[in-house]
Parts: C-alpha cells; sequence; structure tokens
C-alpha cells in the first residue's frame, strides 16, 4: 500500500497510508523504494509485490552455501545449510521470505555484514570492511533499529578476539562509520523536513514503544522465553538436534582456527539477539528471522558431519542413487512441515478482494464504478488490491468499512466477500447478484427494505 501511494502521489521521501503521511509503519523506505520500482515497471500485482523478499531470501540461501562451501572449506556445508535455511519453517514463512515484508531483505542485510565483519578479522582484506559498512547501512535503512541489533555481539566478539586496538588504529574504519553514520543521518534528516513529527513517531513505532510496550494489540501476555520455546518447539523442527553436534565439531581441538572463530560468533550473535528480542515487550514470530542464517550453518555442520559418516560406513561414495536417496529421506520431513503450515491457501474472507476485483474485470468488464464492503475496520489488503485496480484498470472504486454500511445508496454495485457482512447487507437491502466468485459476490443494490 505505501509502495503503490509512492508510485501514485510521486514522493519518494514520505511514505503514504489512506492518502496521509503513514506516521504508524515509521521504518525507512528502502523496501517501499525497491517495490514501487518494480511495479512502475511491471505493474502492481503480488509477484512484483513480493519478489524483493523473495529474491532476498534466495540470495541469504546463496550467502550460506558461499560461505560454508568456500570460507569453512566444505561444499557439503555449504550444501546442507542451504537446505537447511530453505526447509526452516519460520524462514519460509509469511511475513519473512512469502510475503512483501521487510524481513527477508533485512535477514539477507545483517547476514551479510555479519559475516563480512567476520572475514574482515579473518583475512583482513579490506574489501570486506566496506561490505561491512554498505550491509548495515542497507539493514538501518530497511527497518532502522532492527538492522543494528547485531552490532554489540560484533563489538563483543572483536574484544575477545583481541582485535579491538588493531580496529581502532585503522584508518578505514573510520570512514566506514562515518559514511554509515552520514547515509543513514541525511535520510532521517531530509525525511523530518518533509514532515516534522516522524522521528517522534519512529521512536514510538520502532524503538522506545516496541521494547516498553505491546503493540500488536494482541492483549496476550507472552513468557520472557517465549522465542526460544517457539524455536525449539516449531520453528526449527528438526535441524534444533544438530546444534549441538555442530558447535562440538566447530570447537573440536582438531578442527581449523576458522571453524572454532565462526563457533565464538554463533555462541554470540545467536544469544545476544535472542536476549534483545526477548526483552521487548512486542513479540512477534517474524522477530526471530536474523537468526536462522546462523542457525542453519551451525546445523549444516552437524548434518554434514553425520552425512559423510553415514556414506562412509555405507559404502555409499561411488553410488549417486544412495546418496540421493539418503538425502531425500533426511530433507522429507522438514520439506512436509514448510508445506503443510506455510503453503495453504488464504482462508480469511476479507483478504479474497483481489482475486475478485480480476474475475470480474475480465468476466464483466463494463462495471467500472463499484464499492468494496469489508468486514474489518482496517484492511490494507484489500485497499491494495483496490488502488492496484484503480492504476490497472482505470476503476473508480471505494473502499468501504462495516460502520459505514447504511451509507450505501440504491443503484450502488458492492463486492463484498464476507458472509457476515453479506447477511447484514441483504437484512438492509434488496440485491441483485452479478457475479460471485470464491466467497466474493459483486452486487447491485436495488432499494431499501
Amino acid at each position: 500500500m505505501n509502495a503503490l501511494e509512492m508510485l501514485n502521489n510521486k514522493n519518494w521521501l514520505v511514505t503514504y497510508a489512506f492518502g496521509t503521511p503513514d506516521l504508524w509503519n515509521t521504518k525507512p523506505p528502502l523496501l517501499i523504494w525497491i517495490q514501487a520500482s518494480l511495479f512502475w515497471l511491471f505493474g502492481a500485482n503480488e509477484i512484483t509485490l513480493r519478489i524483493p523478499s523473495a529474491l532476498a531470501g534466495l540470495a541469504t540461501t546463496a550467502l550460506v552455501a558461499w560461505f560454508g562451501t568456500y570460507k569453512l572449506k566444505s561444499p557439503l556445508v555449504g550444501l546442507f545449510s542451504a537446505l537447511i535455511l530453505l526447509t526452516t519453517n519460520g524462514y519460509i514463512d509469511n511475513h519473512v521470505t512469502r510475503s512483501g515484508d521487510y524481513d527477508s531483505l533485512l535477514v539477507f542485510f545483517t547476514t551479510w555484514y555479519v559475516l563480512s565483519f567476520y572475514l574482515y578479522l579473518e583475512e583482513g582484506h579490506r574489501r570486506y570492511l566496506w561490505y561491512t559498512g554498505i550491509g548495515i547501512t542497507l539493514a538501518l535503512l530497511t527497518k532502522s533499529a532492527a538492522g543494528a541489533i547485531f552490532l554489540p555481539a560484533l563489538l563483543l566478539y572483536t574484544i575477545l578476539r583481541k582485535q579491538l586496538l588493531p580496529l581502532l588504529r585503522r584508518k578505514e574504519v573510520y570512514v566506514m562509520v562515518a559514511g554509515i553514520v552520514g547515509t543513514v543521518a541525511l535520510f532521517f534528516i531530509a525525511r523530518e523536513s518533509a514532515g516534522a513529527g516522524y522521528l517522534h513517531a519512529m521512536y514510538e513505532n520502532d524503538l522506545g514503544g516496541r521494547m516498553l510496550n505491546d503493540l500488536s494489540g494482541n492483549n496476550q501476555v507472552f513468557p520472557w522465553d517465549a522465542y526460544l520455546q517457539m524455536l525449539i518447539h516449531d520453528e526449527l523442527i528438526p535441524w534444533i538436534c544438530f546444534f549441538p553436534i555442530g558447535f562440538v565439531l566447530l570447537l573440536h581441538s582438531t578442527a581449523p582456527r576458522i571453524y572454532r572463530h565462526i563457533a565464538l560468533l554463533i555462541a554470540l550473535v545467536v544469544p545476544f539477539f535472542l536476549f534483545v528480542i526477548s526483552s521487548a515487550k512486542t513479540k512477534y514470530f517474524w522477530y526471530e528471522a536474523p537468526i536462522y542464517p546462523f542457525c542453519a550453518l551451525l546445523a549444516g555442520v552437524g548434518l554434514a558431519f553425520i552425512f559423510q559418516a553415514t556414506i562412509t560406513a555405507l559404502g555409499a561414495g561411488q553410488q549417486p542413487w544412495l546418496l540421493l536417496l539418503l538425502m531425500l529421506c533426511i530433507f522429507a520431513y522438514p520439506l512436509s512441515v514448510v508445506w503443510s503450515e506455510d503453503f495453504q491457501p488464504v482462508q480469511e474472507p476479507d483478504f479474497l478482494f483481489g482475486r475478485h476485483i480480476k474475475y470480474q474485470a475480465k468476466e464483466v468488464g463494463q462495471i467500472e464504478n463499484y464499492t468494496l464492503l469489508s468486514g474489518l475496520d482496517y484492511n490494507s489488503s484489500m485497499e491494495f488490491y483496490r488502488l492496484a485496480a484503480m492504476r490497472k484498470y482505470h476503476h473508480k472504486i471505494r473502499p468501504l468499512p462495516s460502520w459505514r454500511l447504511r451509507e450505501i445508496k440504491v443503484n450502488e454495485t458492492v463486492v463484498v466477500c464476507n458472509p457476515v457482512m453479506r447477511a447484514r447487507l441483504d437484512s438492509i437491502y434488496t440485491t441483485t447478484p452479478i457475479l460471485s466468485g470464491d466467497q466474493c459476490v459483486t452486487l447491485l443494490i436495488v432499494g431499501k427494505k
């Protein structure tokens, strides 16, 4: 919705929602810029909406595979880490890689800068420091403070590696920090100048408010270890059992030094991240997403060791069909969990307007002026499809929440998907169905009862 309104009003600095500046979703607009650009190039639809998150999810998977293969020098670790990430229930889920939300892009940038900084300390190549700075900057421009949560853990890692003083003596470190601060500050200053009150709203939504208050509206009291319980009992099933194996192997005395260092890094960034998000009053399952790539690396090490030991014991190294069968056995259950939990059709009727609008434009193209009657007071899904249809078909479409039902007039065409709202509509008005599809129906209001 933010991206479509940005495209319509051509204001690329201030995000809008329902025609007014959006001071509820106050995150920086990097993802919105990408989505609006894709809408302009290819049209506003589900694919262009979700493609940035999908590609970011794929890029993170490729990054994990590359790191395991070339930096940990184990193609098997790279392969299994990538496959584990792709069959992690919390990763292949709504609000992460399967919907047009911020978190998939955030996960890519945070994984990028954590691994880049690690490689800078390991190898000393200056390019990894620039990669770190770019990753931090883009993470901050994606989801503000959430992009910086790993930084204290990286500072602690630097201290434990006894690299802090050497870092402080390098000029390029100060150039990187100045670049991050300058770029991010430039955006926030420009945004506040374009509409006073943005910085205060951002603090209330993304910083102090989210940490000190529950902004979810669920009125549900979560235990302090809620995220840990979700990881153990749902999001990381069944890969969590490989974590201790991978951790022991990374720390083993015969392991290369780089293995022990990556074990230390993961042992710092994952618990620290969980501590921070567990301390916040607002809790959503997708807040865990940035730790999934590091968990996948750890599990990948453990699984690769067991797989190698198994094929050695079976003598299957020269039998590709047996290797493939073994891999299918390993990943069949996790894949079935992801499929059963995450690839289900939408059941909420008030989220089905988009499909019906497309069907209606195809079957009854002469209807160009109509009302969308929602059963929800706030329906951003419906608003996205309304704006998209107005842009694509040049329709004149009025949104109507449930509490304004009696504003409907005779001879008005109404689209309704919620069966409760349909019943209320029929109790007040005489209607004639024009088109039905799924749970939605297009009605002509004939008269009042």
